[in-house]
C-alpha cells in the first residue's frame, strides 16, 4: 500500500488518486453513498461543500465511484460559474477518460463534453484564444456537430479585432458629435438662429446615419466573414475524411 506524502495533499484530488492505491473499504463506500444521496434545489452547491469537505477521504474510493462523483463535482462548478476552479480539475479528468478508455458515461460522449465545458469557461472567462483552439478540435473530431460550429462563430464574433475596435470607435465619435450638435440646436439655434434649424437638423440627421451605416456594416462583414472562415474550414474537414 502507497501513503500518500505530505506534499501531495497540494495536488489535486484527480491527480492526487494515483498516489492513494489501497484497497476501496466500507467506510469510503459509505462516502459515495452520503454523495448519491445529494439532491434538491441547491444540489450543485451541497456537491461543492461535499467534496471540499471530504477532500482526502475522496481519494480513496473505488475508481467507477471517485469518476462519478469529481464528474459531478467538476459540473457543479462550472454550473454555479466557478469557471477558474473548473479548469483546475478538467484537464485531470480529462486525461482520467483517456487513460482508462472511459469513451460513454451516462450515454454521453464524456471526453467531447468535458472538453466542450473547457470551451465554454475559457470563453466565459473572455479567454477567447483558447476557447476557439478548443473548439476547433473538437470540430476536427466531428465536423457535422452544428452546435460546435456556433459557437466557434460566438467565440470569434466575442474577439473583436483592431479593424472593428476602430470601426465602434468612430461610430462612437460620431454619435458624441450628434449629441453636441443637438444640444446646440436646442440650446441655442432654435432660440437666436431660427435660419439655421433646416442645417443643423439635417447634419445631425445625416450624421447619425452614418455612425449607424459605419456601426452596423463593420459587424455584420465580420459577422458574413466568420460564418465564411468557419464553412471553409469545415469542408476542408469533410473533404480529408
Amino acid at each position: 500500500m502507497l501513503i500518500i506524502s505530505d506534499w501531495t495533499e497540494t495536488l489535486p484530488i484527480t491527480i492526487r488518486r494515483f498516489f492513494s492505491m489501497q484497497a476501496p473499504n466500507i467506510k469510503y463506500s459509505r462516502l459515495y453513498s452520503a454523495f448519491k444521496s445529494i439532491d434538491g434545489q441547491n444540489e450543485y452547491r451541497e456537491i461543492i461543500r461535499f467534496v471540499q469537505h471530504n477532500e482526502k477521504d475522496i481519494s480513496f474510493l473505488e475508481f467507477s465511484e471517485y469518476f462519478d462523483l469529481m464528474i459531478s463535482y467538476s459540473a457543479a462548478l462550472f454550473e454555479v460559474g466557478n469557471y477558474q476552479k473548473f479548469l483546475f480539475y478538467v484537464d485531470s479528468l480529462i486525461e482520467l477518460s483517456i487513460f482508462n478508455n472511459i469513451k460513454l458515461y451516462k450515454g454521453e460522449n464524456i471526453f467531447q463534453k468535458l472538453l466542450f465545458r473547457k470551451a465554454a469557461a475559457n470563453f466565459q472567462l473572455e479567454k477567447y484564444d483558447k476557447a476557439i483552439y478548443i473548439i476547433k478540435e473538437l470540430i476536427k473530431l466531428d465536423p457535422k456537430d452544428q452546435l460546435n460550429q456556433r459557437f466557434l462563430l460566438k467565440c470569434y464574433l466575442k474577439n473583436v479585432t483592431p479593424k472593428q475596435k476602430l470601426n465602434r470607435s468612430f461610430a462612437i465619435l460620431i454619435f458624441l458629435i450628434v449629441g453636441l450638435i443637438t444640444g446646440v440646436e436646442l440650446l441655442v439655434v432654435r432660440h437666436f438662429y431660427t435660419d439655421y434649424i433646416s442645417f443643423f437638423e439635417w447634419t445631425r440627421n445625416l450624421l447619425f446615419l452614418s455612425g449607424v451605416v459605419i456601426l452596423f456594416l463593420g459587424d455584420g462583414w465580420h459577422l458574413l466573414k466568420m460564418k465564411m472562415k468557419i464553412r471553409k474550414f469545415v469542408d476542408s474537414l469533410k473533404k480529408e475524411r
